[in-house]
């Protein structure tokens, strides 16, 4: 049992992966390579040839005889081309001319990871949509603020999912700025040189780069990587696999506060009529989605790391070590990445700010600050007036007693004609928050969104 395929992967997702598509893949890039040979010239590829692989383009592949086929070769892609041979018999002497199999492998992967990105992107401009109306929805939701998990000045539970929106707009932008800069490896032989191509064509260099970029095109791929060697710089995929993880970083920071804002009693958990908190605890609302993302952001981690490791560890112009590594962690990273997403979204939706029971038992103490400013803009000496206000927070610690604290304040001339009870309002606390989200939103995140088409998602089912 696979956890990850079967409880939090979207079929979407699951579908770029899948063996089928990925061995058709091989057998595209096969024709493509066929027929642009022939159309430069390559005469011993016939049209009966090129008619026969395009019929079996349409033929479901038989695994089971693949499979058959790799025991006997210990070679997958020798396997598939015995199989495409079987299924296109008049290509079969020609199928796989002057290639090395990461002509076909990576090139392969990076069509996967090019439509992967493209449902990604869209998801994550969805959810990041969604977070921006919820931010402007409770602009001006006042609650507790927390520095070193202490009480600090008041904020609104709009600009604090202001702040996680940043860091998922970071996410989007470098998503998009990965998938525009992606290129095809398209064809290079068996070290990168093209030196196959090159007697193919009877070294005339101008026909090999012109098949290079024809095929390219045929994908389209503009740019390919022009010195890739068997193949394209594992730098790429660890480049990759970053930039997913810092979706999980984001995710992880956003699930993490939400789960301590629900403790603290500033947020609550819509929960479904049937939804069971708790097998022993009737009582129990637990913030399970944002549960699930903190522990599948840290698996999330783990795969960039993998990805470094394989691209520091690859050899020269090639080790066959990667190969098993990258089956894992390429759709692993993309299936946890878009899982996260999904859930980030169904936490989102899950919350309902509440009155801070924090902001209102420490009022009393987040007025030491404004008092302190005051106090050094009427002439007193800054250092003296914060140990006496240590004070005034110790006289209100110990007795609870706002009246107290207000007869302690008054002792001090500096405070005798202030209006205390100004200061004690909420909204006096929290400063420009409302005016930063705003700008925030309309300097940066709506031209940001702009650019994308937001693609609807549901939250998972489980």
């Amino acid at each position: 049992m696979d956890a990850l395929y079967e409880r939090y992967a979207d079929k979407e997702i699951l579908a770029i992966f899948e063996e089928q598509r990925r061995y058709r893949l091989w057998r595209k890039l096969w024709l493509a390579l066929a027929e642009e040979q022939r159309a430069l010239g390559i005469s011993v590829i016939s049209e009966e040839a090129l008619k026969q692989m395009k019929k079996a383009l349409n033929k479901r592949i038989d695994l089971k005889k693949a499979a058959e086929y790799e025991r006997k070769t210990r070679h997958d892609v020798m396997a598939h081309i015995h199989l495409f041979g079987d299924d296109a018999p008049a290509a079969r002497g020609i199928i796989h001319l002057s290639a090395t199999s990461y002509d076909l492998v990576d090139n392969a992967d990076l069509l996967n990871i090019r439509d992967a990105l493209d449902i990604l992107i869209g998801r994550l401009a969805f959810f990041v949509k969604s977070l921006r109306d919820f931010a402007l929805s409770y602009s001006d939701f006042v609650t507790a603020a927390y520095t070193h998990l202490q009480p600090a000045q008041p904020t609104t539970v709009g600009r604090r999912a202001a702040y996680a929106l940043f860091d998922f707009c970071r996410d989007l932008e470098n998503l998009s700025r990965f998938r525009n800069e992606l290129r095809f490896r398209s064809i290079k032989g068996a070290v990168g040189t093209q030196s196959s191509f090159l007697i193919l064509f009877k070294n005339d260099a101008e026909k090999v780069k012109e098949l290079e970029n024809r095929i390219a095109k045929r994908f389209g791929f503009g740019k390919t990587y022009t010195v890739a060697t068997q193949i394209y710089s594992r730098k790429i995929d660890s480049e990759l696999l970053d930039i997913l993880a810092s979706v999980g970083v984001s995710a992880h920071k956003f699930a993490t506060d939400v789960r301590l804002l629900c403790a603290f009693g500033d947020f609550s958990i819509i929960m479904g009529e049937e939804q069971v908190g708790s097998s022993a605890m009737p009582h129990k609302t637990n913030p399970i989605w944002a549960e699930r993302v903190c522990a599948l952001s840290r698996y999330l981690f783990s795969l960039s790391d993998y990805a470094r490791q394989t691209a520091a560890h690859n050899w020269l112009e090639r080790s066959l070590d990667d190969s098993a590594a990258r089956r894992i962690y390429i759709p692993r990273a993309f299936l946890t990445a878009d899982a996260l997403i999904r859930l980030s979204y169904g936490t989102l939706k899950s919350l309902r700010p509440s009155k801070s029971k924090t902001l209102e038992e420490n009022l009393p103490l987040l007025i030491m600050e404004p008092l302190l400013i005051l106090a050094t803009m009427r002439g007193a000496d800054r250092q003296k007036t914060h140990s006496f206000l240590k004070k005034a927070a110790s006289v209100y610690r110990e007795t609870n007693s706002i009246e107290l604290l207000k007869s302690f304040l008054k002792e001090n001339p500096v405070f005798e004609n202030t209006d205390l009870n100004a200061l004690l309002k909420p909204d006096s606390l929290i400063g420009r928050a409302k005016e930063q989200i705003k700008a925030f939103i309309e300097d940066e995140v709506d031209p940001l969104l702009s650019k994308f088409k937001p693609a609807e998602i549901e939250p998972p089912e489980v």
